[in-house]
């Protein structure tokens, strides 16, 4: 067996012409079948950001949801599990 190298963990995006590639990174992945998988290489501190910021977005696009869908989504999502979560961290 020959030697094996191992290759580090890289994201690439790609928006618009602009390609961005990082060895530290969140990345949340949706499949077609609706699987969605976060994948990360970052510490503590910036996994936590960018739960701030996905948090942030999620809310801006809540609010422009209908009360019915804001409702439906609500549920689906199961928020309080993460309330309770967080309470637990306390």
């Amino acid at each position: 067996m020959g030697n094996v190298v191992k290759l580090p963990d890289i994201c690439s995006v790609r928006l618009e012409d602009e390609l961005a590639q990082s060895d530290d990174f969140v990345a949340i992945l949706a499949k077609e079948d609706g699987d969605v998988t976060i994948y990360y290489n970052t510490d503590t501190l910036t996994l936590g950001i960018a739960f701030k910021l996905v948090l942030r977005e999620f809310i801006t696009c809540l609010h422009k949801c209908s009360e019915e869908e804001q409702e439906l989504i609500l549920d689906t999502l199961d928020l309080q599990f993460l309330l309770n979560s967080l309470e637990g961290l306390q």
